[in-house]
């Protein structure tokens, strides 16, 4: 009896360290797969970042047409061009009808800048940074279902819709700040204004080190809205001040982003 009893307890054990065998390889591979995600994402944020400049250099020149800024154009054109062509051939980005489309629209937004409206090219390339950023959420949800991680997707959400609250929101704002030299309505830009704010208060609580001035971005609102008369200086001010806002959305998502793939690669929850 002795003897039967050994053998299941070595049996017992060989079982036990086939288990952890297998739950460890299982834990390695959704490592690499959230890894090589992650890698892909970050290709995406890049490009983000790529549409960003480019929407700052074509406003400039749509602004003052100066030849030197066309110039700036033209090679970071080259480079989204590049970059898009990259992202297209990236299997862990969607499916290949999807990156194709990715890339002709990054394509078209490098073609008839000089022949937009100051508006629509905020616009367009308003359209290709939301895209993007849709882009890199569904990338991320699949990467976490892929590597069985789902469980930090709900954190992760709950932050994404409080970041793209701010996004849209400023959108709105941007849109008011051009039409300060058409048909503008101070209520409106005030309303935009204060709805800007209050998102970005969120965004403020979701992450602690955002930092835009957004007081500043209030002072010169009010100093525009007392004196009552437009020039290209508060407008441009308020523009400025409105790229320091988008640059730091940007920011918060990228550091929600890394968060949660820390989180998902360690399998707890990371400060």
């Amino acid at each position: 009896m002795q003897e039967i009893s050994d053998m299941e307890v070595i049996g017992n054990n060989f079982f036990l360290g086939l288990m952890g065998d297998v739950s460890s390889l299982v834990s390695k591979s959704s490592r690499r797969s959230l890894v090589k995600h992650q890698v892909s994402i970050s290709k995406l944020l890049d490009m983000i970042d790529v549409v960003r400049q480019h929407r700052s250099l074509t406003h400039q020149f749509l602004f003052n047409h100066q030849q030197d800024v066309a110039e700036k154009i033209s090679e970071l054109d080259n480079e989204m061009i590049k970059a898009a062509t990259k992202l297209a051939s990236d299997r862990y980005i969607g499916n290949s009808i999807e990156r194709i489309a990715l890339r002709n629209k990054l394509f078209q937004l490098t073609s008839n800048y000089k022949n937009r409206s100051i508006s629509n090219n905020l616009v367009v390339h308003g359209k290709m940074i939301r895209q993007l950023i849709f882009q890199v959420d569904s990338q991320i949800l699949i990467s976490l279902d892929k590597a069985n991680k789902l469980e930090f997707a709900g954190d992760y959400n709950d932050q994404w819709q409080t970041v793209m609250s701010g996004i849209e929101a400023l959108t709105q704002y941007r849109l008011g700040i051009m039409a300060m030299n058409m048909n503008f309505k101070p209520a409106l830009l005030v309303k935009q204004a204060n709805l800007l704010y209050t998102k970005l208060v969120k965004v403020d609580a979701v992450y602690a080190d955002y930092h835009p001035d957004l007081n500043e971005c209030m002072r010169q609102l009010d100093k525009y809205l007392i004196e009552q008369k437009h020039t290209e200086e508060y407008q441009a001010k308020l523009f400025e001040l409105s790229s320091e806002i988008s640059a730091a959305l940007v920011d918060v998502y990228e550091a929600i982003i890394e968060r949660t793939f820390a989180k998902a690669i360690s399998g707890g929850y990371a400060a």
